[in-house]
């Protein structure tokens, strides 16, 4: 689309000078995404949005489709997100790729053709979001948690790890391995940069021990914690991978899991994964990390914290090849 630049009368002499002049770039530099927006003060009425927009991407994916026979009102009213049937809204009104085309049948293409939305086998349904603008010159230096984890010079990160796992943690590949990545990548980035500012504490997926470590303080990060709508007092970040179950199983949801008495925190590590998605929607790498934009809203002393993390991590689609080296890379998202 051209966009009106000049407010000029083009009959002027100089007027047209100045269209002569001017050069309508091609790349595009803003994400619009429509989204619902709720008061923080409630996170679980939140948390219910965002799972039923995911329950339209995955029925989407999954060929789910409305069907008024399973559109029935619940036969007591539930009194927790937990007992919520999220698909109800796709039986009822459908998903919402095919609701979209309706709606904006000349952006077919766009929103389903080119792997937004998409699950390549387990691998994501990952968009990124605007980030505006994070500077604050009158910033001051990091506060809460970011403050007490830098003052002790090192992240506490507890990964979440199959029953039959072994091994060492930092060899690890596959989710293991990307959860590893984004500890490391927030530790990084809270860090100056400092690769080994990061201890690992591996916890098995059958065991509740991980959540009792987040809660009491062991770790300040719980990476491979399966988003669940049920498990509260937790701030469950951006999804980095999702499983491939089928539409009758619950769908897994990999994450960066945060205390909730933090949210300036909890805010930093949604970013950090965020910024992965961003950095590979612009095309930067690990080489061009100093493209990423500074985030001095966070602490004066912490600027730079996404031109860090992705110097070490890279962008999403560098850390999903380099954890499945045969299987993901060569798919799209």
């Amino acid at each position: 689309r051209a966009w009106l630049l000049h407010s000029i009368n083009a009959s002027d002499e100089a007027a047209a000078s100045k269209i002569a002049s001017t050069y309508i770039g091609t790349k595009n530099v803003a994400y619009e995404p429509l989204s619902i927006v709720t008061r923080q003060s409630d996170p679980e009425f939140s948390d219910v949005m965002s799972w039923a927009i995911n329950a339209l991407m995955y029925a989407k994916e999954q060929g789910i489709t409305a069907d008024l026979s399973k559109c029935t009102p619940y036969s007591s009213t539930p009194t927790s997100a937990s007992e919520l049937d999220f698909l109800l809204g796709v039986y009822c009104l459908g998903n919402s790729i095919g609701d979209a085309r309706q709606i904006m049948p000349e952006d077919g293409d766009m929103i389903g053709g080119k792997g937004i939305n998409s699950i390549n086998n387990g691998t994501c349904m990952i968009n990124t979001l605007p980030f505006g603008n994070l500077e604050d010159r009158d910033a001051d230096v990091a506060q809460g948690d970011l403050g007490r984890i830098r003052g002790s010079d090192y992240l506490n990160c507890g990964v979440v790890v199959p029953d039959n796992f072994v091994g060492d943690l930092r060899e690890a590949t596959g989710v293991v391995g990307m959860s590893v990545t984004y500890c490391t990548a927030v530790a990084v980035a809270l860090m100056d940069g400092k690769e080994d500012a990061v201890e690992l504490f591996p916890f098995v997926e059958s065991s509740n021990v991980s959540y009792q470590a987040l809660h009491n303080g062991t770790v300040d990060i719980l990476a491979g914690a399966k988003a669940k709508s049920e498990i509260t007092g937790v701030t469950f970040s951006t999804t980095y991978f999702y499983g491939n179950e089928t539409a009758e199983e619950d769908l897994t949801m990999y994450t960066l899991a945060t205390r909730k008495d933090d949210f300036k925190f909890s805010s930093f590590v949604n970013l950090v994964v965020m910024s992965t998605i961003k950095a590979d929607k612009d095309g930067i790498g690990r080489d061009a990390h100093r493209n990423m934009p500074l985030i001095s809203v966070y602490g004066s002393n912490i600027g730079w914290a996404l031109k860090d993390a992705i110097s070490y991590s890279g962008s999403y689609s560098q850390i999903l090849s380099e954890n499945f080296p045969q299987s993901m890379a060569a798919t799209g998202r």
